[in-house]
């Protein structure tokens, strides 16, 4: 007589997943979003993509509404504003290419200095950009402040792109020499940005002049630093500009410390 198997228990219904549980298998915004920003990065090659996009945010509405005044406004004396917003960029440029560098070379080498120091010689392109409030005409005009509020914007379109740089290369400074060097470091930067931007606003010095008539530039810059940086105006100029830097890149950056490229 054959003896049947025993019969197995029917298995329970599966429950229906739940709105959570479904919301968690659908790709999220943020999610699609986070891999496109690792994609770039991947390709960059440093970790920046995620705060460098609020500054080109920044930049692309500040020269939109120089298109829209020119189209519509017929004004079209603010092309300058343009330029020194490109030129504030370029440190970020500079800086990405040196921390590819130093990953992938050591700190000796010739790309990584000549980086470093194109990186140094374009900074204070950023917080120049505040210096452009000198074009304002009289505030009894029409547009006396929507100029105003145009210029800040590109003002903190470009110094937010600097102080990014900064923040890459304060990183590779840190990891290297410590957190004391690594501050150190970024308090000596911002007095050599503020001198730049005195160069270029009170003597007309660009940073291609630095590679083409050093001599000179560095005798402007001594003389700067030889003037009573409390009574005299311009002193008084580059001391108020180096703590503005200072403090813009704190409020940025924070004072903890993370490795280079990374998001902290």
């Amino acid at each position: 007589m054959t003896t049947l198997p025993p019969s197995l228990p029917p298995e329970p219904p599966t429950a229906a997943p739940t709105p959570t549980e479904r919301a968690e298998e659908t790709p999220q915004p943020r999610q699609t979003f986070s891999r496109i920003e690792a994609q770039l990065d991947g390709w960059i090659g440093v970790r920046v993509v995620g705060r460098m996009l609020p500054c080109l945010l920044a930049s692309v509405l500040a020269c939109l509404v120089v298109l829209i005044e020119q189209v519509f406004g017929h004004r079209n004396r603010q092309g300058y504003l343009v330029f020194n917003l490109f030129l504030a960029w370029l440190p970020l440029l500079w800086a990405v290419l040196a921390v590819r560098a130093a990953k992938a070379t050591p700190y000796r080498s010739i790309q990584f200095w000549g980086c470093s120091i194109l990186w140094l010689l374009f900074l204070p392109n950023a917080p120049y950009v505040f210096t452009d409030l000198v074009h304002l005409l009289g505030k009894s005009l029409p547009h006396y402040w929507p100029d105003m509020m145009k210029i800040l914007l590109f003002s903190m379109a470009a110094l937010g792109a600097g102080m990014l740089s900064l923040r890459l290369v304060h990183q590779l400074v840190e990891e290297h020499l410590g957190w004391v060097p690594g501050w150190v470091f970024v308090a000596i930067v911002s007095a050599l940005s503020a001198v730049g931007v005195a160069l270029g606003r009170f003597r007309r010095w660009n940073s291609w002049d630095a590679l083409q008539n050093p001599q000179n530039i560095l005798r402007d810059a001594l003389d700067l630093t030889q003037i009573p940086y409390v009574t005299h105006p311009t002193g008084w100029f580059v001391a108020i500009l180096a703590c503005l830097i200072f403090c813009s890149y704190l409020m940025l950056r924070g004072p903890s410390s993370s490795k280079p490229g990374s998001e902290d």
